[in-house]
């Protein structure tokens, strides 16, 4: 039994992941649990306790963020024979970058890059080997949040100042990384901002603020032609 778990992923409804402080990830079946003898499978994490996990788009490896150590690290899974999960071994660990605590891991859905970012505003991408590709000051003097778009493209992140920042993460027509590219801000909150959410299809973004309110922006911009410019609500 967990002692307290801190967050919990759903990669395409099959899998269910749950990060804990009792240094463990115990991993379930989706389609096991409606059944009374649901299995699971819990992987520990060595010295340390994962306070943050990720799936990877193809559900073949999952990601975790540790809290002692500051870092991501990788583990791959291989499925039995009957379909059900093996055991994770543990495939590598990021290098230690951020100074200050990670209060953010994202994966995007085309499995291209890794995103972190700490509660400071350094904000990072990585390859999926924890190579580092790009860098990002987020200028909000404090960081609360940061998070991948659902098409993949775009990386948003807010804080103490009252605009949300929001990158394209540019990659060539052969899939090699390019740039990170700031294309617009969302203004009209008069304090920090919480949090943030996209809709399932990227053309909406909800933000929540310590002014007391709530805001919708409508962000359909076609890709080609984005540019640096700020969007009310």
């Amino acid at each position: 039994m967990h002692s307290r778990s801190l967050e919990a992923d759903l990669p395409e409804l099959q899998k269910h992941q749950l990060g804990d402080n009792d240094r463990t990830v115990v991993l379930w079946d989706i389609k096991d649990l409606q059944q009374k003898d649901r299995r699971s499978l819990r992987v520990n994490v060595e010295f340390d306790h994962p306070i943050m996990v990720k799936w990877s788009p193809d559900s073949k490896a999952f990601i975790i963020s540790k809290y002692s150590e500051n870092t991501i690290e990788v583990y791959k899974i291989e499925k039995k024979k009957d379909s059900w999960i093996g055991h994770p071994s543990k495939a590598f660990t990021f290098p230690k970058v951020h100074a200050e605590d990670i209060i953010a891991l994202d994966i995007a859905c085309n499995g291209k890059y890794i995103m972190t970012c700490s509660n400071k505003t350094d904000l990072i991408i990585w390859d999926l080997k924890g190579q580092e590709l790009a860098k990002i000051d987020t200028y909000l003097m404090t960081t609360f949040c940061a998070k991948v778009s659902p098409c993949g493209k775009f990386i948003v992140a807010s804080g103490f100042a009252p605009d949300v920042k929001v990158w394209e993460v540019i990659f060539s027509k052969g899939g090699d990384f390019q740039e990170v590219k700031r294309v617009f801000e969302l203004s009209g909150h008069t304090s920090g901002v919480y949090d943030v959410a996209f809709d399932a299809d990227t053309s909406h973004i909800a933000t929540i603020s310590k002014d007391g309110t709530w805001k919708l922006f409508d962000t359909k911009i076609v890709s080609k032609f984005l540019t640096s410019i700020r969007i009310s609500s």
